[in-house]
């Protein structure tokens, strides 16, 4: 965003009262192009859809929870309907603040967002899947929106990228794992593990969950059998029922496993990894489901 806000004057920068340790080169180096809205995100969004209307691109960051449902209804109103050139990029994807209890954790955003007209979505899990996902949001005229977790441990190396829509980190014959956001730092710990069992899973990351490139996934998914789904997201809404959708549109043939988080409330209070551990969605949870449920005569 940095580099973009240098090449292009007309980008503008706002934050509701977020960013300590993080923003301090954009405030000194773009002061009349940064602005800091306060802890007032439906302002944020006001203020940066009077921007856009105004011709300009406009960033707005903030914690997910309070960028996408605190501010909904003029998400629908002002950016979707009226395809606003602004990007959302929420930070704290999934558990990522679990220690701030059910007001920060996120598994819903992807239901709400993908239902809106305009919109595009993005859910990168490295430093490289966003990369790669910013050189299509600072190249469009129109709204997106980003969900950023943590940085993973691991630089996880690309193998194969496939289009604008995610990348292969493994290569395997007995199952195809499908995954997005930084959980993908779990997947390739429980691939790895399974391997060591003679279980050779291919791991593909889909970061970019709107829009659909239908022929592309279809053709990955033709290539398998068995597809496990796992995701740090509601069962309804996200990766599962993307992919289901396509499954049942082209009357594709082929076993799905998923692991989700279940269709109540996650009043649980802890770190990330304590929540994805409880929940079945740690690395050796992953190995272990899918031991029980993979056929690799």
């Amino acid at each position: 965003v940095y580099e973009h806000l240098k090449q292009n004057k007309d980008s503008y920068f706002l934050t509701a009262d977020l960013g300590f340790n993080a923003f301090e080169a954009l405030q000194k180096d773009f002061p009349d192009r940064f602005i800091n809205t306060g802890v007032g995100e439906n302002n944020a969004l006001g203020v940066a859809s009077g921007m856009a209307m105004s011709g300009k691109k406009i960033f707005v960051y903030s914690i997910v929870p309070f960028l996408i449902f605190r501010n909904f209804e003029i998400i629908r109103n002002y950016i979707s309907h009226n395809a606003l050139n602004i990007q959302l990029v929420g930070a704290g994807g999934g558990f990522s603040y679990g220690n701030q209890g059910i007001s920060h954790n996120t598994f819903e955003d992807f239901a709400i967002m993908r239902t809106l007209p305009n919109f595009n979505i993005f859910s990168p899990g490295t430093r490289e899947e966003v990369n790669n996902c910013c050189d299509i949001i600072f190249n469009i005229n129109g709204p997106s929106y980003i969900r950023l977790g943590k940085v993973p441990a691991t630089n996880h190396k690309i193998i194969d990228k496939i289009g604008n829509i995610g990348q292969f980190y493994k290569k395997g014959i007995d199952a195809l794992i499908i995954s997005s956001g930084n959980l993908i730092d779990e997947i390739i710990n429980s691939a790895n593990y399974l391997e060591t069992k003679s279980i050779n899973c291919s791991v593909f990351s889909l970061s970019t969950l709107k829009p659909l490139k239908e022929e592309l996934i279809t053709k990955i998914l033709k290539e398998y059998n068995k597809v496990f789904i796992i995701e740090e997201n509601g069962i309804i809404g996200g990766l599962n029922s993307i992919i289901s959708e396509i499954i049942a549109k082209h009357k594709l043939i082929l076993e799905i496993k998923n692991i989700s988080l279940e269709d109540k409330p996650h009043k649980l209070i802890g770190d990330q990894n304590y929540l994805r551990k409880i929940n079945k969605i740690d690395s050796s949870s992953i190995s272990e489901y899918i031991i029980n449920n993979i056929d690799n005569e």
